[in-house]
């Protein structure tokens, strides 16, 4: 049997909705981070009544390092942001109790613009966020606006 030496890939990207305002935290060491709640929708076609249907997953995601610093007091509740980081899973012992806990460690993100109704035509200047030193930073964020729902059936799968 041959054997294959796969790389480990551990990258998460997301944009969502800012669910409560932030704070700009330290730890004991005085590294800055913040935390937050991204809520990010899913649309979908229900395949017994064809009707389209939404539906939102609540992450948690940490902003770590200079990117926090220069971003946790912009970010208010419902603010949409993209964050570009990794999962961290952690154990934790609660009154007996084993859990683990999934968090994004975000290292770079950026603060999306988002139109008031009726409002169209000028793109403000990006709020522009070099991530820390040892990370790649985002040259461009997402296109503005809705993309339309993407079926995700396994029948369109060409797999």
């Amino acid at each position: 049997m041959v054997k294959y030496r796969l790389p480990s890939i551990n990258k998460v990207f997301l944009v969502g909705n800012v669910t409560a305002d932030t704070n700009l935290m330290y730890t004991s060491k005085g590294n800055p981070f913040c935390m937050f709640t991204l809520a990010v929708n899913r649309n979908y076609r229900d395949r017994n009544t064809g009707n389209w249907e939404k539906s939102t997953e609540f992450i948690s995601v940490q902003l770590i390092g200079k990117v926090a610093e220069r971003l946790c007091d912009r970010i208010k509740k419902g603010t949409p942001v993209f964050v570009e980081g990794r999962l961290h899973t952690y154990k934790r012992e609660i009154e007996g109790k084993s859990i683990t806990h999934t968090i994004v460690s975000a290292f770079s993100a950026q603060i999306l613009h988002s139109f008031a109704e009726g409002e169209e035509g000028i793109i403000p200047p990006e709020v522009e966020v070099q991530p820390d030193v040892e990370t790649t930073g985002l040259d461009e964020g997402p296109v503005e606006g809705e993309l339309p729902p993407i079926e995700t059936g396994d029948e369109d799968l060409p797999f």
